[in-house]
């Protein structure tokens, strides 16, 4: 497979770049694509070294944009989710160019990356995109805040805060898209182990149940025994990354809103 490096973006002379995955077999193109988005906590990862599942969207017959955004602290809140609104705006715009088909737009998000994809497809509502796959991802900022009783050392770095005072709980329910759940969006996949301790099986199952409430199509995947880091989830579902795949590629078939 020849990965494709390509600059999406540059901003005050940093370089932002994303990886194009071509998909590996199947049927001439155009093809459904995903935008995939690592985690990190907002202040590392990259969007190659912690996403182990890469190859199986691309073996399933998806063209895969996997991105990178600027990071906390150097970068604060919201550099990171304007980057990766850049991104989506430059796949959809540039998506023929790799036989991808625009209108057929999938996103994939781990740990904080999950949180800026279902920020980018509740909150920010951008266009194209068909289905939400969330990986671990952290929705509930306030919930959260309160249950380590304080801002992670994550969530400090990214708003440049080390107390949560009034206006910081406000911002922090600002940006939890479940706040923002509403009826009409497009399908969501939601995996979680159910030993994460740094995001609670519950926040999953909270989002799957709002989302369900407003009657917008969700699936919850409990990963039994499963802890944050993804590398180690195949130890508890095996097939998890060909499950999600599938999920993505049926899904982007033939997408429909609720």
């Amino acid at each position: 497979m020849t990965i494709k490096e390509i600059e999406y973006a540059n901003i005050a002379g940093e370089s932002l770049l994303l990886d194009v995955r071509p998909p590996r077999a199947g049927s001439p193109g155009p093809h459904a694509a995903v935008v995939v988005i690592h985690g990190g906590g907002w202040t590392g990862g990259n969007r190659r070294d912690d996403l182990p599942f890469l190859d199986a969207l691309a073996d399933a017959g998806l063209v895969v944009f996997s991105i990178e955004y600027r990071l906390a602290p150097k970068h604060r809140w919201p550099a990171c989710m304007d980057d990766v609104q850049t991104a989506i705006a430059w796949v959809t715009l540039h998506a023929a160019e790799h036989g991808a088909d625009a209108s057929r737009l999938g996103l994939i998000g781990y740990s904080a990356g999950g949180h800026l994809a279902c920020h980018a497809a509740v909150i920010d509502r951008s266009p194209n995109i068909a289905a939400v796959a969330l990986l671990a991802a952290p929705t509930d900022h306030v919930l959260d805040n309160f249950r380590r009783g304080g801002l992670s050392p994550s969530l400090q770095q990214l708003l440049g805060k080390e107390v949560a005072d009034a206006e910081t709980i406000e911002t922090l329910w600002r940006i939890s898209p479940i706040n923002h759940v509403v009826p009409g969006l497009p399908p969501f996949l939601l995996m979680n182990g159910t030993h994460d301790q740094s995001v609670p099986h519950a926040q999953s199952a909270h989002l799957h149940q709002r989302l369900s409430d407003l009657g917008v199509k969700s699936d919850l995947v409990t990963l039994e025994g499963a802890e944050h880091r993804i590398r180690n989830w195949p130890q508890a579902n095996a097939g998890y990354r060909e499950q999600l795949a599938t999920w993505m590629k049926q899904t982007l078939a033939s997408p429909t809103r609720q």
